[in-house]
């Protein structure tokens, strides 16, 4: 057991104090605050402008319709002033135009942009719209209110399960990333270690001291602590970044 620890010390200290050791934990030290500072700032961004026009006989409420937009503000327009709005979102000094209009007695939306559209702001405004379009409809028809919402009333779907596993999931797959990353990483280094010790005829001098069984089970203990030690790195920068916001 002495000539077992002998050789764990050894390559422990080798890994810990390698240069690979610190290259990593700077690279991921890097990446996750990267990570959370992109995060951060690209929360205080200014929202998308972009032009609203309506065609349809819905009566709209501007007010109403940007509350619930975290990301984006309308802007009311005109459709005479369709083409220098579209030139705007070219030159890039508007992000999009929505125009609503009737098809079928119904409101339909045409979404233009330049290159990304912004998926909430338009399920955001669909959704706000049809409950526009319900209402008046509804008024205009003199349908009673109580017999219309029963109408439209989404079927409630009650989910049972028998096991709990909500809370587990995110757990699961950060841990199987994390063990694809050790198995993949410490084996490399496994194979860079033995790789340098046949380079340095270091293994002529310690097979006669030292039985192989003990060396092989070394380097697969040393990787494994050296890989709990990058798992504890990442979990201090993680939660440093975090507190720091």
């Amino acid at each position: 057991m002495g000539k077992f620890m002998t050789v764990f010390k050894f390559h422990l200290k080798e890994g810990l104090t390698s240069k690979s050791f610190f290259i990593s934990n700077l690279i991921t030290i890097l990446i996750i605050v990267g990570v959370f500072g992109i995060s951060h700032f690209s929360s205080h961004q200014s929202k998308d402008r972009i032009a609203f026009i309506n065609e349809s006989s819905y009566p709209i409420n501007m007010k109403e319709l940007n509350q619930g937009l975290d990301s984006a503000q309308l802007l009311l327009h005109d459709k005479s002033h369709i083409s220098e709005l579209k030139q705007q979102v070219k030159d890039g000094d508007l992000d999009g135009i929505i125009e609503v209009h009737e098809k079928n007695g119904l409101p339909a939306l045409t979404y233009t942009y330049k290159s990304f559209a912004d998926q909430e702001v338009a399920a955001i405004l669909t959704q706000k719209i049809q409950q526009t379009a319900i209402h008046t409809t509804i008024t205009e028809s003199d349908i009673d209110p109580n017999v219309a919402a029963k109408l439209i009333a989404p079927v409630s779907v009650k989910s049972v399960p028998l096991k709990d596993t909500s809370g587990t999931i995110g757990i699961v797959y950060i841990f199987v990333f994390l063990m694809y990353l050790l198995i993949l990483g410490r084996g490399q280094m496994i194979a860079n270690t033995i790789t340098a010790e046949k380079a340095s005829r270091v293994m002529e001098i310690m097979i006669p001291k030292v039985k192989p069984i003990y060396m092989m089970y070394g380097k697969i203990l040393v990787q494994l602590v050296i890989g709990l030690a990058d798992i504890v790195v990442m979990l201090l920068i993680f939660l440093i970044s975090y507190a720091l916001g």
